[in-house]
């Protein structure tokens, strides 16, 4: 009977130190935002618009579809590469057209990235 006790009571402490890490590992992955000065290198030549998700390898941007290219990055807010379905609402964003007119590169503005022209 004292070996169950201590068998249940040792249960008890593994799962609450199990826990514990689980809450310190997910705070850690929490995004930082960018340092101060720090600002994402977006290129002069992106465009802008409004993104929209429509079908597997297909997105809408200001109304107009467009294939998505082999290898094409999404950066969210944050500057992390996010997959196309993530994208559950649309985004305002500025982009990047490769040679054969399909959508290469896209950055998720931030409100400040959004404020400026």
């Amino acid at each position: 009977m004292r070996f169950l006790i201590l068998l249940l009571y040792g249960g008890v402490v593994y799962a609450s130190l199990l826990g514990a890490a689980a809450a310190a590992a997910q705070s850690s992955l929490d995004p930082l935002p960018l340092p101060a000065g720090l600002a994402r290198s977006i290129p002069a030549d992106a465009q802008r618009g409004v993104l929209q998700r429509s079908t597997q390898g297909v997105a809408t941007i200001g109304g107009k579809e467009l294939r998505m290219a082999p290898g094409m990055q999404i950066r969210d807010t944050h500057n992390r590469i996010v997959l196309s379905d993530a994208l559950g609402q649309p985004h305002l964003v500025k982009y990047l057209i490769d040679a054969q007119g399909q959508l290469f590169r896209v950055w998720i503005l931030t409100a400040a990235e959004a404020a400026q022209p």
